[in-house]
């Protein structure tokens, strides 16, 4: 069978299959990354998986696995469909590079608003560490406070998911155009590999203020957007520690926002030493690796790699 007689249903499932799988695969990095967002500057990646293994077995680091998965069955193949035939309409009034950056922010955003009561429950039992499961906690949650429960946090999550398209899907397409140019290898799966790895990298750097916003919202440690950065950055509780790294993980602290936050060289020895670590970048820099483009791909691109498989 070639490319061009897949159907758009098994391109679609194979999409979701491989993005589940790749949730599964990387899902101990994002327990650590979100244990890491849940107790900002207290907690490094390593002493996160540590501390959930010696605690609560190692299966405590799978906790929230089924909500993950579920949430990218309904959000990779939705976001891929979406953008495909968003950027297809929009470049007929944009150009290639404005109607791929918008056709990534509407595409993941709605993906996204349908996809976050998934993604609720996933930070509550991560942030509870399995205590219930994802049934349970889903009961729990309609009890306690009714349907807009499983949706909170889903504006601040949509802008996150906005963001990593924007940087994810618009930049796979230029990476790829310039390995292609610059490389001299043919338009297979290595290609793929690299493109999506240069694109989950742009993702991340995008992506993570928006991210551990969410993490802290839907865990209930903050009732709203602006109180949660507010006092993540340090500007509440008298803190003498005040740097927007802090949105980062700390990772960006010595090498960019040292030298212009107040008592940033402190937040910097806090959080590793000034360090560069593994952390709220690391989960949506290497899933796209791990998934070997698949995620990012036009359906042109999943067309020639579902059609191999």
């Amino acid at each position: 069978m070639t490319a061009k007689e897949c159907p758009h249903g098994i391109r679609m499932a194979l999409v979701a299959a491989s993005a589940a799988t790749a949730e599964a695969v990387t899902f101990p990095i994002d327990f650590g990354k979100t244990r890491m967002q849940l107790h900002a500057g207290r907690q490094t990646f390593s002493g996160a998986l540590a501390s959930a293994v010696r605690k609560e077995g190692i299966g405590g680091v799978y906790a929230g696995i089924q909500p993950a998965i579920v949430r990218h069955l309904v959000y990779s193949s939705l976001r891929i469909s979406l953008y495909e035939d968003l950027r297809k309409r929009l470049t007929r009034h944009f150009s290639n590079s404005a109607s791929s950056a918008l056709a990534g922010l509407l595409g993941g955003g709605i993906a996204q608003a349908v996809a976050s009561p998934a993604d609720r429950l996933k930070v509550m039992l991560v942030h509870e560490g399995g205590r219930d499961g994802m049934v349970s906690l889903l009961q729990r949650i309609l009890r306690e406070e009714g349907v807009k429960g499983l949706y909170r946090g889903v504006v601040v999550n949509v802008q996150r998911a906005a963001l990593v398209n924007l940087g994810e899907l618009s930049t796979y397409d230029q990476a790829k155009k310039l390995i292609l140019k610059r490389s001299g290898l043919d338009d297979g799966l290595a290609v793929h590999t690299l493109s999506a790895f240069c694109s989950g990298f742009v993702a991340s750097i995008c992506a993570t203020p928006a991210d551990v916003v969410k993490s802290r919202v839907m865990a209930g440690q903050a009732h709203g957007v602006v109180a949660c950065v507010r006092k993540i950055v340090g500007f509440l509780e008298g803190s003498s520690s005040k740097s927007w790294a802090q949105l980062w993980g700390g990772r960006l602290e010595k090498k960019v926002f040292g030298p212009y936050g107040k008592g940033s060289s402190q937040t910097g020895d806090a959080l590793g030493h000034g360090n560069l670590r593994f952390g709220s970048l690391t989960n949506t820099h290497v899933k796209p690796w791990v998934t070997a483009g698949s995620e990012t791909m036009d359906r042109g691109e999943v067309n020639q790699l579902s059609c191999a498989w």
